[in-house]
């Protein structure tokens, strides 16, 4: 009896506390969907990565020997695009001169001097000029992190072979074995970047990798947090939570090969020399949608 009394007594405010935690766990509900749903909407509809590979030798400042650029669409029934861009590629800058981009990785004051990394900041700043957009994320490697990050992912595939980093590494950098060109090169590199990045996705191999470029001294990785996680978010929504590569789409800045004498240099060098109408479109297609 005295027990039913004291149930009767608590029962409006048990009652009262079911009604807040229902509203309580509701707002919060709302307040969770919207927040995502506001994120979903705002992230970007595309991440773009340059990726560098540095090339250093004796004591010379390291130049940019690879350069790609990596395009990830937020919509999952668009492709990832990558863009690879010749080391020789002409630029005309207010500051340096007639440059081939691979010298902005050279140029600049710098505190890592003596190191096996160049000026990405003003590398950086060449790309996004060339290619009018905006880079997130850039990747930079040197030969020795190149290997072992390709050793760390279990190999990479060429021509339906797996290779290991010291294979693949010599892949990539054949220029001129049995009639090659730079053109060639680039299409295997293209190759190379594809397999990594298919065998990176999956979160215990992205957390390898961002441990490995932390504690390296071969490697750097530079991106801003907050952007990545509003581009994840709105990724894995979009996607599902499922992430895949998908398909992909590849190409090379368009151009024409050329000699141009060069003040600098005092003499002709040979240049590549984009199309800028035919490389606006190519970004406009790919890299805008």
């Amino acid at each position: 009896m005295h027990i039913y009394v004291i149930f009767q007594h608590l029962l409006p405010s048990m009652k009262r506390v079911n009604a807040f935690l229902f509203g309580f766990l509701f707002t919060m509900c709302i307040l969770i969907i919207s927040t995502l749903f506001f994120v979903y909407i705002t992230a970007p509809e595309r991440y773009t990565i340059l990726f560098v590979g540095s090339d250093q030798r004796g004591t010379e400042r390291a130049r940019s020997d690879v350069l790609f650029l990596l395009s990830i669409p937020k919509n999952p029934k668009q492709p990832i695009f990558l863009l690879s861009i010749p080391r020789d590629t002409k630029i005309d800058d207010q500051e340096w001169g007639l440059q081939k981009i691979t010298h902005f990785y050279a140029f600049g004051e710098r505190p890592d001097d003596g190191k096996e990394l160049g000026n990405i900041e003003l590398t950086q700043q060449q790309v996004e000029t060339l290619i009018s957009m905006h880079i997130d994320t850039t990747v930079e490697v040197t030969f020795r992190s190149f290997e072992e990050i390709v050793n760390n992912l279990g190999g990479t595939t060429v021509d339906g072979t797996t290779t290991n980093g010291a294979a693949a590494l010599a892949i990539i950098r054949d220029r001129f074995t049995n009639g090659r060109s730079d053109f060639n090169r680039q299409a295997d590199e293209r190759e190379v970047l594809r397999s990594l990045v298919m065998k990176a996705v999956t979160p215990t191999k992205m957390r390898m990798l961002l441990q490995y470029f932390e504690d390296s001294n071969q490697a750097r990785l530079r991106y801003s947090q907050l952007q990545s996680i509003r581009f994840a978010v709105g990724a894995g929504i979009a996607r599902n939570g499922h992430f895949s590569t998908g398909d992909i789409v590849e190409a090379s800045v368009p151009g024409a090969s050329g000699k141009i004498y060069t003040p600098a240099f005092g003499k002709e060098l040979y240049y590549w020399i984009p199309d800028t109408e035919a490389l606006s479109k190519l970004v406009n297609e790919h890299m805008t949608k």
